[in-house]
């Protein structure tokens, strides 16, 4: 029977969004300079308003502007590593006086996009999906009267953390070049798993739990995304 491969193509972002904040910008130089150090990226680029911070390859990216910040990890290779240098960031930030402690935030998100390759036809993995996780109802397909050819779309949740917005579904290599620029490493069949978890606190919140947020919403979205594909590939 077809099943799934270990080879996962990912991409996690973290992000935080604050009040715009002008004294950011009097530390471009001196913060690219300390984050490129911190988190051992090579590269780095300083715009009118933002530092971007990256390793040739840009698999690892660190930004921070006058209103938002973050770090961007493709193909995260354990549950830990990616809020584990997002966190390293944000403690530099947090210890950072003009940056600020606690820091009015608007929006604290984590978001993931995963693509598992499948060891099968794409109609094989079209079967395991509906088949166990997401279908239409006998009386939808009913009124459809049609063979079904694709399917997957979103499912949006609310956990006492804040709000989870899914989407998924079986996709071909063509389809999956719209959510990865790796086209050389895509399977030509692959369960595509996007999970983007946020909060809107709109009020002051301190660096560790800003931090405390961030690892715990990278770790849930990691345990989802293992619990959803052993339970399409079994």
């Amino acid at each position: 029977m077809p099943t799934s491969s270990t080879q996962t193509i990912s991409e996690s972002i973290f992000e935080i969004r604050y009040t715009p904040n002008s004294k950011i910008l009097d530390y471009r130089g001196t913060w690219a300079e300390l984050v490129s150090h911190l988190m051992e990226l090579s590269e780095w680029n300083i715009t009118g308003n933002r530092i971007d911070v990256f390793d040739k390859e840009m698999n690892r990216r660190a930004f921070v502007s006058f209103k938002n910040a973050g770090v961007v990890i493709k193909n995260t290779p354990t549950k830990n590593y990616f809020p584990e240098q997002g966190n390293k960031l944000l403690r530099f930030l947090f210890k950072q006086e003009p940056f600020g402690d606690p820091l009015w935030v608007g929006r604290i998100g984590v978001r993931s996009r995963f693509a598992t390759a499948f060891n099968g036809g794409f109609n094989d993995l079209l079967r395991l999906y509906m088949e166990r996780f997401l279908s239409l109802t006998s009386g939808a397909k009913d009124v459809f009267a049609a063979e079904i050819t694709d399917i997957g779309g979103p499912v949006n949740l609310h956990t006492n953390q804040g709000k989870i917005n899914s989407n998924s579904g079986p996709m071909q290599k063509d389809q999956l070049k719209q959510f990865f620029d790796v086209e050389d490493e895509l399977p030509e069949v692959a369960l595509y798993f996007d999970l983007d978890y946020w909060k809107e606190p709109k009020e002051l919140v301190e660096g560790k739990d800003v931090m405390k947020i961030v690892k715990s919403y990278a770790e849930e979205i990691w345990d989802i995304h293992e619990r959803v594909r052993t339970l399409i590939f079994g």
